[in-house]
């Protein structure tokens, strides 16, 4: 009996035989042709009177009934090409009956679709999935680390398998309390600054500290290196004074050596080998201009006459000269005596070496003042202040924190004026002073320091004399002063980062009144005595909790004809289906120019993301999903005695789908490459698994050549073979099972009641091959075994776990030939590979479309949706068959770009 197997979707290879049916037989009538075949094998299980299954057929009189409710019949299509109806034990359709029904249901289907192509289908509100609030909240504060759905409920798939499709996206109360513990949490990361709000790992106020001095000696770095330092002995215990913010000599000679002569003759500028060599250029061009400037100098001379006869490699031999110069020249004092009474008036101070008459005396060399006008004292204390204002000893005091006194006031010592000076640029220059202030905001420093002082004056009235830290009381006691009055100054700017931070969050402007309504909340909070940082939190669990952040909201417009949605929604849909979280700033500034909605505008946007890193989200919400190996780290299914290595490995099974997929996206394979590959993502441990060497570390790398080792493409990933097993022993069902309806989109009949589960190990005498084979003798399970199984039996080279093997757990030689229903044969990986390359390429091409706009949708695919997929597989040979040509396809369609009216009844309309 003919019985093609198709879907709505009729793929190429079956579509010939339904078009060569109907060019056999005429033009199907509903009421002439189909309704008596209806009648005859249909209507007695599924009539007005008995709807078995809830299927009222008899009800349709007419073509026009039929059009009016077409998901009726897609039911029907889908049952018949399964085989499930008629059911085994009744009366069977003849072959040409049975044809004549499947072209009748093609074509009145797809006259259907094609009269309302581009629908964008069933407007469901959509909360975020756990993965996209995750992503959302992680880009938000710019905070990696959180996991503020670690606690949720693990939501379910639908539509087309994918956890961010609305069908699953329920609410309930004991998820709302999730959402409002969660929010609150993440509130309390938010760090109060002078000029806003920002959020940090950590939530207390020694969190928000250590991460400012990370980030102001790390600032530090980038400019300078490190010394040998100054020893100080404190009681027995011994300190570095200035062992860091040194000027990185080395590296500034090297570059006026090796560009000397560039430089000199202007073929490059100082600028450009500056930004080479990651140099500032403004001490770059400082030095070039002193070290080759012809105004003598009495320390510079000597330095120049070394750098004009020296080579690149003699960097480090000027650096140690100058480093001998200057060692004389400075003084450092400890920090802790900075201050007091006698004390120190900085850190770092300038130094007199011994001086004879004309000749100084820098460390083992003398250098002596020639005849000239002038005191010669004057032109020597000249000198040195020209050479210390090029070479000071230190750009910076790099500790920040004071280690170089037992008992001192100060908590945090700022002296970077040389690294200003010589160094930054005003915009270096500004930015380090932000994050000294903010430093100086989150430490509160400034009211510490009052208790601190009234406890050092007590503790030195004991055994000591207190007045000599009575010239800083005064200026500890004013510092107080301004600084409370900065953090009421500070509040309305706070509050101010927090409405805009919601705009961010809710992924348009506020309107007046939601700008209104958190404001009030805020002041509200306020007058029920709470302080100022308490109110602005709960201000912000507000923003995360409101249905404007927790659901990607969009108002579709009166009456029942679809219509674009606006920009910002446009930008929400763009930025969830590719990143998985909300917009960016470049797409947020699309929308506001009211330019999104321009179909090549918003395909811009999409290939400029899929090449940001974002994009690795895509690969795992997506392509792991699809794959069934999202999560693939946590499976805990496999037998530890017989792989007690697997669960040390999951981790790095589960990254190279997610790298692959990355990897595919970003740089615009084609999409049969998921198939033919060559290549795939390793890092040392996963290498080694396959059997791969020159691989070190745990960095991924690409890694070619893998068809000849018997790997490459999705079909060969330890992680969909090893998910598609058993615990303890292959299984060509699951895997055939998997390749035929997750890969090709065909669909498989429900297995029937009380077939008996294959055991976890074959009993003795027989292979996994033949336990398999001997289950799959039964009759009613036959056929689609005999559809299924070929596939699986093709990847039996690859034990329970993905590892190559040749012999199975027995000892016994492993065969990989097969033979598909039609009579093709296939013989391992490699004939299955080339089985679908060639004969099914545009089956997978059209499962692989019809997954990812369901995901893009976040809904089950629709017959309407068929026109759309037709277009995308036929643009596809016009790009190379490029992945950027289908995710364009998607994001121009009617489908992605607008919504359906108010008014829609779901009936109305397939």
């Amino acid at each position: 009996m003919f019985s093609p197997t198709f879907s709505i979707f009729t793929r190429p290879a079956l579509l010939l035989a339904v078009l060569s049916a109907r060019s056999v037989f005429a033009e199907p009538d509903f009421e002439r042709d189909i309704r008596p075949l209806v009648s005859e094998f249909c209507n007695k299980c599924h009539s007005t009177e008995k709807q078995k299954g809830d299927l009222d057929l008899e009800r349709f009189v007419s073509a026009d009934g039929v059009r009016g409710d077409p998901e009726v019949w897609l039911s029907v299509e889908e049952q018949l090409a399964l085989g499930e109806m008629p059911p085994h034990d009744k009366p069977q359709l003849e072959p040409a009956q049975r044809v004549q029904l499947t072209s009748w249901l093609h074509g009145a289907l797809g006259e259907m679709a094609r009269e309302h192509a581009g629908d964008p289908g069933p407007v469901v509100l959509r909360r975020l999935s756990n993965a996209e609030y995750t992503h959302t909240i992680r880009d938000l504060t710019g905070v990696e680390s959180l996991d503020p759905a670690r606690e949720f409920p693990v939501d379910g798939a639908a539509g087309e398998g994918f956890t961010n499709a609305g069908a699953a996206l329920v609410m309930s109360p004991a998820l709302l309390a999730k959402y409002l513990d969660s929010a609150k949490d993440i509130a309390r990361h938010a760090a109060l600054l002078p000029d806003g709000v920002a959020f940090s790992r950590g939530t207390s106020e020694r969190d928000w500290t250590d991460e400012k001095l990370a980030a102001i000696r790390a600032f530090y770095a980038r400019f300078t290196t490190t010394g040998s330092g100054t020893a100080v002995d404190l009681q027995g215990i011994k300190f570095d004074t200035n062992a860091g913010g040194i000027l990185p000599l080395e590296k500034y000679f090297a570059a006026t050596l090796a560009e000397r002569a560039a430089l000199a003759s202007g073929a490059k500028s100082i600028a450009a080998v500056a930004t080479e060599r990651g140099l500032s250029a403004k001490y770059l061009g400082t030095l070039w201009t002193a070290i080759t400037s012809p105004e003598p100098s009495l320390l510079l001379d000597s330095l120049r006459a070394r750098w004009r006869d020296a080579k690149p490699e003699d960097a480090p031999a000027l650096a140690a000269l100058v480093a001998q110069f200057q060692k004389p020249l400075w003084h450092f004092s400890p920090v802790g005596a900075i201050g007091r009474r006698g004390g120190a008036k900085a850190w770092q101070e300038p130094a007199t070496p011994p001086i004879t008459g004309r000749e100084i005396h820098l460390g083992d060399t003398t250098l002596t003042l020639p005849d000239g006008a002038g005191d010669d004292r004057q032109r020597i204390d000249a000198a040195l202040a020209d050479f210390r204002q090029l070479f000071p000893a230190a750009l910076c005091y790099s500790k920040i924190v004071p280690v170089d006194e037992v008992v001192t006031l100060t908590l945090f010592y700022r002296e970077d004026d040389q690294l200003r000076r010589l160094l930054l640029d005003d915009a270096q220059a500004a930015e380090l002073d932000c994050l000294w202030a903010e430093l100086r905001f989150v430490s509160r420093d400034a009211l510490k320091l009052v208790d601190g002082f009234d406890q050092l004056w007590q503790f030195m009235t004991q055994d000591g004399d207190p007045t000599v830290i009575e010239p800083m009381r005064e200026p500890i006691k004013q510092r107080a002063a301004d600084f409370r009055k900065l953090l009421t100054d500070a509040e309305p700017a706070q509050l101010d980062a927090v409405m805009k931070f919601a705009s961010s969050a809710w992924r348009r402007p506020l309107a007046d009144s939601e700008n209104a309504a958190l404001r009030s909340l805020y002041q509200k909070l306020r007058g029920e005595d709470l302080p100022h940082d308490a109110a602005l939190r709960l201000t912000l669990a507000r923003i995360f909790t409101a249905p404007a952040f927790l659901y990607k909201m969009e108002r579709p417009s009166p009456g029942v004809e679809p219509a674009p949605v606006g920009d910002y929604e446009l930008a929400s849909r763009l930025s969830y289906f590719l990143w998985s979280s909300a917009p960016d700033a470049e797409l947020l500034a699309a929308a506001a120019a009211g330019k999104l909605h321009e179909p090549d505008i918003l395909a811009a946007q999409a290939r400029r993301m899929t090449a940001d890193r974002r994009i690795r989200r895509l690969a795992v919400e997506f392509g792991a999903q699809w794959l069934q190996v999202r999560d693939f780290d946590q499976l805990d299914e496999k037998s530890d005695q017989q792989f007690p290595t697997f669960k040390a490995l999951r981790a790095a099974i589960a990254e190279e789908p997610v790298q692959f997929f990355t990897d595919f996206f970003q740089h615009d394979r084609p999409v049969l490459s998921l198939l033919d590959a060559d290549h795939t993502f390793l890092n040392a441990a996963l290498a080694a698994y396959y059997g791969i060497s020159g691989i070190a570390g745990d960095e991924w790398c690409r890694v070619d050549g893998l068809r000849a080792r018997g790997r490459g493409g999705i079909l060969a990933f330890a992680a969909t073979l090893a998910k598609q097993s058993g615990a303890s022993r292959t299984s060509p069902i699951l895997r055939g099972n998997w390749l035929t309806e997750s890969l090709l989109g065909d669909r498989l009949p429900r297995p029937p009641k009380g077939v008996p589960t294959l055991p976890d190990e074959a009993p003795a005498g027989l292979t996994e091959r033949q336990l398999t084979e001997r289950h799959s003798t039964d009759p009613k399970c036959a056929r689609c075994h005999q559809r299924m199984d070929p596939f699986g039996f093709a990847l039996e080279s690859f034990d329970a776990i993905g590892r190559f093997r040749s012999t199975d757990a027995a000892g016994l030689p492993i065969d990989t030939h097969s033979k598909l229903l039609d009579g093709t044969p296939l013989d391992g990986l490699p004939g299955l590979r080339a089985y679908l390359l060639t004969q099914r390429p545009a089956d997978f091409e059209h499962q692989f479309a019809k997954k990812l706009l369901g995901f893009a949708l976040g809904r089950a695919v629709i017959l309407t949706d068929r026109p759309l997929l037709d277009d995308i597989l036929a643009a596809l040979p016009q790009h190379e068959d490029r992945i950027s040509s289908v995710i364009d396809s998607i994001v121009r369609s009617p489908q992605f770009r607008s919504i359906r009216g108010q008014d829609f009844l779901s009936k109305s309309n397939p």
